[in-house]
């Protein structure tokens, strides 16, 4: 009979040790998983602060052109821009006070949709330089600069302009 008992306690106890293992798994695989999902989130947070700091500093590209008309060209850094993000010479004209028809767009990068110059589509999600280059217009009316192009400006998507 005593035999029997330790064995029963034993049996008992090696259940118990194989269930505590079993929970300790379970709490372990949700711990793993609650910090897995904190660092996706922590990467989709950082990627769309990249993404917005980059329009800002292509916003303020383009101001630095129309404020000094000069023809030079002026560079941004690298700048990150998501798939399906679009700009138009629209956005510039309510970003600048300029007439929509004095900004265009060029590129050499397949990935990127240009649209009668007047329209930039990012078919995939990039990285590149921004170059931008402002001229005085010939065709300034100084009575009505919003209807006439006082200023000409060409932006480009990874190629210096020439």
């Amino acid at each position: 009979m005593v035999g029997k008992k330790i064995t029963e306690k034993k049996l008992l106890a090696e259940t118990k040790a194989q269930s505590e293992a079993v929970f300790r798994i379970m709490v372990d695989s949700v711990v793993g998983l609650v910090i897995l999902v904190i660092i996706i989130s922590s990467i989709s947070y950082f990627n769309d602060q990249t993404i917005a700091q980059s329009w800002a500093d292509f916003r303020t590209l383009v101001e630095s052109a129309v404020n000094s008309p000069d023809g030079s060209i002026i560079a941004s850094k690298t700048l990150s821009f998501a798939q399906g993000n679009a700009i138009a010479t629209d956005d510039l004209q309510d970003w600048m006070n300029y007439p929509a028809k004095c900004f265009s767009f060029q590129t050499n990068y397949s990935s990127i949709e240009i649209i009668d110059s007047k329209q930039v589509t990012f078919k995939h999600a990039l990285q590149t330089r921004v170059y931008a280059k402002c001229t005085s217009g010939d065709s300034c009316n100084i009575r009505d600069p919003q209807e006439s192009c006082c200023i000409n400006c060409v932006i480009s998507f990874g190629s210096e302009i020439k």
